[in-house]
């Protein structure tokens, strides 16, 4: 089964071990998909100094196929040109600064495979899986270093998966109790049936949230699981890099997400809508044109 992990990316020097625990938790045919504004891999020039944008490479190092989009757009319109170019039967949303569990996606790919066959579900196209994700610094680091972790040393309660938990209980069309995640995993067709992203959503937070609760009433539904399979760095508030996230998060995303899901939505909106926003986000990187990581001043 090929697997197409993708997300938005700017922290080009967390790359180069996120593929390689990735591949330590995922031994079928993968891909990963980047978008960003840098070439990936930088620190091993003498690799990937060519890299072009749009162009697929295969890894001999990672065992892998990836493809790198430049962008200096949103997170949101990143993932969403990252999820459009993914070629795999699956696919799985992730962020730079996640490390996956030895063995963790193998099982998690199996489960999903099984699930859908036990069900009787027909093609299998309208099932979501959650990958827990526990967003620990300690645990990140113990993971690093280790190269194994414990999944329930670090990891999320039950109900932490939950609309009503991520503060929509209140919001008409949107069932309290339903899944919700930004780690899900998904046949790309089923992400295709919608359009997948609402690119007016500047971080992936509430992006992923709206493409769930779309889906859902669209005729998918989400399977909770509880066991963590990645371990993410956590950065809090305005700290390090994290504020234009913080910003857009609190101050753009929810006051648009509130609106949008006070009356019912459209639920399938254009494939193509990240061309409809700004071509730099400046609230990350002003005017744009920076080369690498360093130049945004944060390291």
């Amino acid at each position: 089964m090929k697997l197409s992990v993708f997300l938005p990316t700017i922290r080009t020097h967390l790359l180069p071990e996120f593929c390689d625990f990735l591949r330590r938790s995922y031994s079928g045919d993968l891909e990963v998909v980047l978008a960003g504004p840098f070439a990936p891999f930088q620190v091993d020039s003498a690799r990937y100094n060519n890299a072009v944008s749009n162009k697929s490479f295969y890894d001999t190092t990672y065992n892998l196929h990836w493809k790198w989009i430049q962008s200096y757009q949103s997170p949101t319109c990143a993932a969403q040109e990252a999820a459009l170019a993914c070629t795999g039967d699956l696919i799985l949303h992730s962020v730079d600064d996640t490390l996956y569990l030895p063995g963790a996606l193998d099982e998690l790919v199996s489960d999903y495979v099984a699930y859908q066959d036990s069900h009787d579900i027909q093609g299998g196209k309208d099932v979501i899986f959650n990958a827990p994700y526990c967003d620990s610094p300690e645990g990140y680091q113990f993971l690093k270093k280790e190269k194994f972790a414990d999944p329930n040393r670090w990891s999320h309660p039950s109900n932490y998966w939950t609309a009503a938990n991520a503060g929509y209980g209140g919001i008409p069309n949107i069932d309290p109790n339903c899944m919700t995640t930004c780690h899900f995993l998904m046949w790309k067709e089923t992400f295709s049936q919608v359009g997948g992203f609402d690119c007016q959503f500047e971080y992936c937070n509430h992006s992923c949230h709206d493409l769930l609760y779309r889906l859902y009433l669209n005729g998918a539904y989400g399977v909770s699981l509880d066991e963590t399979v990645s371990l993410a760095d956590w950065i809090p508030d305005r700290q390090g890099d994290h504020g234009p996230i913080n910003d857009a998060q609190l101050f753009h995303d929810h006051p648009l997400f509130i609106k949008k899901w006070s009356t019912l939505p459209e639920l399938k909106i254009d494939p193509l809508n990240y061309k409809q926003q700004e071509e730099v986000w400046e609230r990350r990187f002003n005017k744009g044109g920076q080369k690498e990581y360093g130049e945004l001043g944060y390291a």
